[in-house]
């Protein structure tokens, strides 16, 4: 009889900071690639969406099996489900990512906001940003 090998799991907690306001909801997605991130959420492995209380939000992803990901959160003031921007695609929502990399020109890179999960819990803290 051959053995089950179990799939180490863990849990990401998430320190959402500096929303504009409590309009709205937050909506949270954790990717594996590249694919679709950060505003695809068709292509993300897990999401969730959270009604604001505060300037200062949690969310927690449990259950996931190690490896390297990356989170984008989007501060979904008028609850559209989408990432509205300007005629010139300029993001008209408050955005983040895990790392907090720097804004440049177009979205942040998945390279420059993965993060490895190998352990029980991986704690990130996430600053939007509003342009």
């Amino acid at each position: 009889m051959q053995s089950v090998t179990e799939i180490e799991t863990g849990s990401i907690s998430i320190v959402i900071k500096g929303l504009r306001n409590t309009t709205g909801q937050l909506g949270v997605a954790l990717f594996t690639s590249k694919h679709g991130f950060p505003d695809n959420t068709e292509h993300a492995v897990a999401k969730t969406l959270k009604q604001i209380s505060c300037t200062d939000e949690e969310v927690h992803f449990k259950d996931i099996p190690y490896g390297t990901y990356a989170v984008s959160v989007l501060h979904d003031d008028n609850c559209n489900g989408k990432m509205d921007k300007t005629f010139v695609g300029i993001p008209e929502k408050g955005f983040g990512v895990s790392n907090n990399p720097k804004i440049r020109y177009g979205p942040p890179d998945f390279l420059e906001s993965m993060f490895t999960l190998h352990a029980d819990n991986v704690d990130l803290i996430i600053t939007m940003n509003y342009l």
